[in-house]
């Protein structure tokens, strides 16, 4: 949604003037800055139909993903010190997609189609 109220206001060349565009984008970051936005990273990263498809490696590279993923583990399992090295692994085969995350493994591809096919199925009818 941020991304297409930007471009409203950039196609229309309002950078010298409030575009009335711009309380929507200033209402959206308001909320975006209180989120808990490492959450929302994460379950992004965790879908395995998206993972890191979605997030700018220039931006975001693995290895913020993966600081994120650490942070979130010792807020849920309130933890002193680091989590245990096997999670940290276990996020990289994940990105990866390897051992036990390989598509191979998951079936995820066979997943897509079942979604595909209920979609086209419903949209047929």
């Amino acid at each position: 949604m941020f991304k297409t109220y930007t471009e409203i206001v950039d196609q229309e060349g309002s950078t010298a003037f409030f575009h009335p565009v711009s309380a929507i984008l200033e209402s959206i970051e308001t909320r975006w800055a209180k989120a808990d936005q490492d959450l929302f990273i994460i379950c992004l990263f965790l879908n395995p139909f998206i993972r890191s498809s979605l997030f700018n490696p220039n931006t975001l590279p693995m290895s913020v993903l993966l600081g994120i993923a650490r942070r979130l583990y010792i807020r849920v399992f309130k933890l002193d010190g680091d989590p245990p090295l096997a999670f940290t692994l276990q996020i990289l085969d994940y990105h990866s997609r390897q051992k036990q995350f390989s598509d191979e493994m998951w079936g995820v591809d066979v997943v897509r189609k079942a979604y595909v096919d209920e979609v086209c199925t419903v949209c047929n009818n």
